[in-house]
């Protein structure tokens, strides 16, 4: 499992990157880490949990940047104890609502296992449990802005057909 004290360094990192980020930014926030980078694509990368392979990876378009980083908090969890999982997941969603309780703009709860927390500075943080595994998606402030939209305008049947499907 990712300390807290790693995960906030982490975190304190993405906060503070310039917007839009370029490839070259994604690849400096990889290499601050000492994230292994794939030799068949370099946005793909080891993480702190899982480093004998790659598991973790940073989104990137070519027309707007950095959209978002996906690493894994805990794996190899055993899928069979619910509540390690459940307690594993419940000690990160405390710690992320904790950390953005004056900065949170919006929260929304999916399941026991699935929370999306969105900054006011529209970073958005979305924390995952599965049976064996926490992991953490991050999205850039654009491609969390191109979500609200999207959420808006569906809220109000504004969708276009093709946005439907």
């Amino acid at each position: 499992m990712m300390t807290l004290s790693r995960l906030n360094e982490i975190l304190d990192a993405w906060e503070s990157l310039t917007w839009p980020a370029s490839r070259a930014d994604a690849a400096a926030f990889r290499d601050r880490f000492g994230w292994t980078p794939d030799p068949r694509e370099s946005l793909l990368f080891t993480s702190d949990v899982i480093p004998e392979r790659s598991s973790s990876y940073i989104v990137y378009n070519t027309f707007g940047g950095v959209a978002g980083l996906m690493f894994y908090l805990a794996a190899h969890l055993d899928p069979h104890d619910k509540k390690q999982c459940d307690k594993a997941y419940s000690y990160y969603n405390e710690y992320l609502e904790q950390r953005l309780q004056n900065r949170l703009a919006s929260k929304r709860t999916f399941d026991k296992s699935c929370v999306e927390l969105i900054s006011h500075d529209k970073i958005l943080y979305f924390l995952g449990g599965a049976a064996d595994k926490i992991t953490l998606s991050l999205n850039s402030p654009s491609e969390t802005g191109n979500l609200l939209d999207f959420l808006d305008r569906k809220a109000r049947g504004e969708l276009e057909d093709w946005e439907r499907e």
